[in-house]
């Protein structure tokens, strides 16, 4: 999965940098958010933060996106999902 997330760098190069970032270190599914936020709980703290104004919600979790579909959705699509568009 992550030879597969390399040849496909194109598709991810327009994502906001936290959404890429965020894309690759979960890009072969194995490290989950729940491990990140373990390891670096800053880093998902500020991942959440951005997600949440993206979605214009007051945090993370009155989003209706989950962050799995958060790793490839191009982030001006972001606020349209969560309000079921």
């Amino acid at each position: 999965m992550s030879a597969a997330w390399f040849q496909n760098v194109l598709i991810y190069a327009n994502l906001d940098p936290v959404q890429f970032s965020y894309s690759l270190l979960t890009r072969t599914r194995q490290l989950t958010h729940e491990d990140l936020r373990r390891r670096d709980p800053l880093y998902v703290a500020g991942v959440e933060s951005w997600y949440a104004r993206k979605l214009g919600a007051e945090t993370a979790k009155n989003a209706l996106v989950d962050f799995a579909t958060m790793r490839t959705m191009p982030h001006d699509q972001i606020k349209g999902a969560a309000n079921g568009k």
